[in-house]
């Protein structure tokens, strides 16, 4: 198969993408992308792959990536004990749940900057959330701004994506 600049065109399309989403998600410029669909350009093949890439991205969901096993923490536990559980599990984050309610995050950057003893007084707000069948495509910007998503399937907590466990899609 000659993989074409037509060929990414219909792929892009088929996915619902406009060249500009393709562009934030692949790193190639829109004007790029227009000339390799438009076949202006002989793009290389690093290009490609990155297009190709970014596209594969639309199909892989979210139960696909997601850590299974969340490591949270209390509000009330010490800002020491959060950082001891994130060496433990090689986390820089971490859920601060009590009694099956998420009521905020602890990050690696809260703890350093905190001036207080408890998780519950310098945690952030609480992260996102989204269901497993949530395409890792549409979860990549909010990784952006945010350190974690949780995955919410039935009401039920199953999952935590980082941004971390995205490295292995690049």
């Amino acid at each position: 198969m000659v993989i074409t600049g037509s060929y990414i065109r219909d792929l892009r399309k088929k996915f619902g993408l406009s060249q500009d989403a393709l562009a934030k998600l692949s790193s190639i410029s829109q004007a790029h992308i227009a000339k390799i669909e438009g076949g202006k350009v002989d793009p290389r093949l690093s290009t490609f792959n990155s297009l190709l890439i970014a596209l594969n991205l639309k199909k892989v969901l979210c139960e696909d990536v997601m850590t299974k096993n969340i490591i949270h923490i209390g509000s009330e536990k010490s800002l020491r004990d959060a950082a001891v559980l994130m060496r433990e599990h090689n986390v820089s984050q971490l859920p601060v749940i009590e009694r099956g309610v998420l009521l905020g995050l602890i990050t690696e950057e809260d703890i350093l900057r905190s001036e207080g003893d408890l998780v519950g007084g310098c945690m952030g707000p609480a992260p996102l959330q989204v269901s497993p069948r949530t395409s890792v495509f549409d979860v990549k910007p909010l990784l952006d701004v945010f350190p974690c998503v949780v995955v919410l399937d039935k009401c039920k907590r199953v999952g935590i994506i980082a941004r971390s466990d995205l490295l292995c899609l690049k």
